[in-house]
């Protein structure tokens, strides 16, 4: 099971349908229709939704569902708890999901990806996806040789980014 998440009016259908070649006749709006459809778009619309049925019925089901939680929170309380549901919904999907992608502007990013669930062959994936083009930036994590001495010679790390911090750390290490 592959999921697709991003906001509404984001262009997750589309982006899809043009990765995976399918139409739009393929797909499901209804729990009922995704057991034998590979799309399935409006997630968010059955928070209810019975997961383990449905993915037994589709293992290979992609689903799409909008980004319901990065908004402003709805006063009313049945609104909340919605909300609340449709989230929680999406986090178990994306525990079980092979993939997950967020569709911003119509252009994908990858959040999580097994390889070896991507592996086997499939008719219903474009080489696209399945080849990573798709990936997110990753951003270095750990510290720097500079900064590992700056840390050892003043014993703290505090500032590294700020203007004053950046001096101070040039001019211990003995950089102008």
């Amino acid at each position: 099971m592959i999921l697709i998440i991003g906001g509404a009016g984001q262009g997750k259908l589309d982006y899809v349908l043009q990765k995976t070649g399918y139409g739009p006749a393929q797909v499901a709006r209804t729990p009922e229709e995704a057991r034998t459809r590979p799309v399935f778009a409006g997630l968010e619309d059955w928070p209810e939704l019975d997961e383990a049925a449905l993915l037994e019925a589709n293992p290979d089901v992609i689903l799409i569902c909008d980004e319901v939680g990065c908004g402003v929170v709805p006063m009313d309380k049945e609104d909340r708890s919605w909300r609340e549901r449709v989230g929680r919904t999406c986090c178990r999907l994306a525990e079980r999901a092979s993939a997950v992608y967020r569709v911003t502007c119509g252009l994908g990013v990858r959040l999580k990806y097994i390889s070896s669930a991507m592996e086997r062959p499939r008719e219903t994936w474009s080489a696209g996806i399945s080849a990573g083009q798709t990936s997110p930036s990753v951003l270095r994590a750990g510290r720097s040789s500079g900064e590992r001495r700056f840390r050892r010679l003043t014993g703290s790390s505090s500032h590294l980014c700020s203007g004053a911090g950046r001096r101070r750390r040039s001019s211990i290490l003995g950089r102008t």
